[in-house]
């Protein structure tokens, strides 16, 4: 009692330390990135939340079908924090401030679970690690659910480091853990440590296990009983497993993530008909989710080499310095904040320390086993069978935050023999941090840049848009990516007026990728602008002989037709672009050619035909009125 007496006076001033450390990281962060448009700007898996959040705004309660993103949770903390609504970037900031305060509280458990299990300087120096990694401030404060996951990992922990397990301590760790599984599925791998941890459980086996099925009950099973109610289909929390194990494990794979090109911008949608074409008809999330899972365990089957190369190459990646992007680029964001660039504990300083500190401190009883499993089980999921990013690997870093500085403290109370031990150790582990990673999973900075020009664009800062996809084309963006670019570049600059220099950058694109039939149009359009639609027409009719069935390009004739004044042309072309699918488009187009004629019979039938597929066309509505008015 006496030593616990006088660890108390100590606690408090630590505490503020690891408190005051964290907030001011992360306040000087949002201070000086509040302004960089990136930083409030959604991307990807964000704007998929946000959806969702509108809809709960909206009185949609249960969505429909069923969850295929990982957080079923996320869209309500977003509702919860916009409140109003999401009709700014800025509207964010609220919920940026939160998922921070979050992370600070994170380093505060982090503190307590290291002084339970090392005293007052342990829990110093694990706090300060995570309130003072630059991962930290840069995962926890992106528009994701990732910031529950180092939470989840550190409340674990300290329920653990508390006391044996018993009844009320399992349910509490699997409330919590079935909490974080609503963020990221896979933490449900903790179970596996803590059953190792629970046997001989004072309350009974049975018991105990018994509070820990209800507490991951607690959070788990109303998601299933929504899925259920709601998408017709029995899904635990998320159907997007079996796709990532598919992306993760096949002849394509890089060991990070590397969807098929196609899917990139409808990851579900795209997964999901490709596996339909498949099989030859329809199928359930889950029925889509086990059929990547199997095609990727086949594979893993069929070959065994190749898997165990990925394996390996999985793991260079857990352990490397390089953070890998997924969705955003700390890489990136670090050269533009002093706040990042300055914070030292990085995960390649931190690793390779806490494997030291892991050989150092750890002593065999329950607590210390269960941190080094649940390490194991995380990190081997993700390099048995998934893919690594940055954002991925990091949920452990509470871990490795404590495990320094239980290694900090134990170093003057070991033999050399283990001091020696730990030195090669992290030096074996810093060796393949610091190694250069494989190039093709680098991201160039033009993926930044890109989402850049699209956020200048959204806000109509056209010669900022031209500004970021001029600087992505110089840093050396791949092959497949520069025509996007240039064919983004072109359509920015027609939009400030730079008719010449749109046509110049829209060539470039079609000269790269000259099938591509969105890249055709826009330089089609360019050249209208520019008065030469006579000189675009041999552009449209020699990719018309080589797809005769494309309506896209019937289209595109027929415009430059009435554009020359070709107007019997014009019309023939436009209705072979309707009899193969052209659409509404291509009835607005022919209505403008039978007015042109002052046939306004046809033209009133063409704008009707055309607002029946898009009636909520407001120029085609004012048109047919105007001819009914001429009666």
């Amino acid at each position: 009692m006496r030593a616990m007496d006088a660890r108390r006076p100590r606690q408090f001033p630590h505490l503020l330390v690891v408190a005051g450390a964290a907030l001011a990281a992360r306040l000087l962060y949002f201070i000086e990135l509040r302004s960089f448009p990136l930083f409030h700007s959604p991307t990807a898996d964000t704007l998929k939340y946000l959806g969702r959040a509108n809809e709960i705004l909206g009185g949609q309660w249960l969505g429909e079908g069923v969850y295929f993103h990982s957080s079923p949770v996320y869209g309500y903390l977003l509702a919860l924090g916009l409140g109003s609504g999401v009709s700014s970037p800025l509207d964010m900031s609220a919920v940026v401030w939160f998922q921070l305060l979050v992370s600070a509280a994170t380093a505060v458990l982090t503190w307590a679970v290291g002084r339970e299990l090392g005293g007052p300087r342990a829990g110093l120096v694990a706090g300060l690690v995570y309130a003072l990694s630059p991962g930290a401030v840069f995962y926890d404060g992106a528009l994701l659910a990732d910031f529950l996951l180092p939470m989840t990992v550190a409340s674990v922990a300290l329920v653990v480091a508390r006391g044996p397990p018993s009844p009320s301590r399992l349910f509490c760790v699997g409330a919590v853990i079935g909490f974080g599984s609503l963020a990221r599925p896979n933490l449900l791998v903790f179970l596996a440590p803590v059953l190792v941890w629970a046997r001989g459980s004072s309350g009974g086996s049975m018991r105990s296990m018994l509070g820990l099925v209800a507490g991951v009950s607690l959070f788990v099973l109303p998601v299933t009983a929504r899925n259920a109610l709601v998408g017709g289909d029995l899904v635990l929390i998320s159907s997007n497993g079996g796709v990532n194990l598919f992306i993760g494990n096949g002849p394509d794979a890089t060991g990070a993530f590397a969807a098929p090109p196609f899917w990139a911008s409808a990851l579900e949608a795209r997964s999901t008909a490709a596996a339909e074409a498949a099989v030859g008809h329809d199928m359930t999330p889950s029925e889509v989710s086990r059929f990547y899972a199997g095609e990727a365990f086949g594979w893993i089957a069929g070959h065994p080499q190749a898997y165990l190369g990925l394996v390996a190459r999985r793991m260079w990646l857990f352990i490397s310095a390089y953070e890998v992007p997924n969705h955003m680029d700390l890489n990136y964001f670090s050269r533009h904040s002093l706040v990042l660039r300055g914070l030292p504990a990085r995960w390649a300083l931190v690793l390779p320390t806490a494997a030291a500190g892991l050989v150092w401190s750890y002593r065999r009883e329950r607590r210390h086993t269960l941190l080094l499993l649940m390490c194991a089980v995380y990190a081997g999921s993700i390099i048995g069978l998934f893919f690594v990013t940055g954002r991925y690997r990091f949920p452990i870093m509470p871990i490795l935050a404590i495990w320094t500085g239980l290694g900090v403290c134990a170093w003057r109370h070991i033999d050399a023999r283990r001091r020696l031990a730990g030195a090669v150790v992290a030096g074996l582990v810093g060796v393949g941090a610091w190694a250069t990673p494989p190039p093709e999973v680098v991201v160039s900075e033009a993926y930044s840049l890109m989402h850049l020009a699209g956020v200048h664009q959204r806000q109509g800062d056209h010669r900022a848009e031209i500004a970021a996809l001029e600087a992505a084309l110089e840093v050396q963006a791949p092959h497949e990516r520069r025509g996007y670019l240039l064919n983004n570049l072109g359509i920015a600059r027609m939009m400030t007026g730079d008719i010449d220099g749109a046509l110049d950058a829209s060539a470039r694109a079609l000269a790269l990728a000259p099938d591509n039939a969105e890249t055709l149009q826009n330089h089609v359009m360019m050249m209208v602008k520019a008065g030469a639609s006579r000189e675009a027409l041999p552009l449209v009719e020699a990719r018309i002989s080589d797809a005769p069935g494309d309506a896209q390009l019937w289209f595109l004739r027929g415009r430059l037709l009435r554009e020359t004044q070709e107007l019997d042309s014009a019309v023939s072309a436009l209705r072979q672009s309707i009899s193969l699918g052209g659409g509404a488009r291509a009835w607005f187009q022919l209505a403008l050619c039978h007015e042109a004629a002052e046939d306004w019979t046809r033209a009133e039938r063409a704008w009707q035909q055309g607002l029946l597929e898009q009636p909520d066309h407001p120029q085609a509505g004012e048109r047919l009125q105007a001819i009914q008015n001429r009666r």
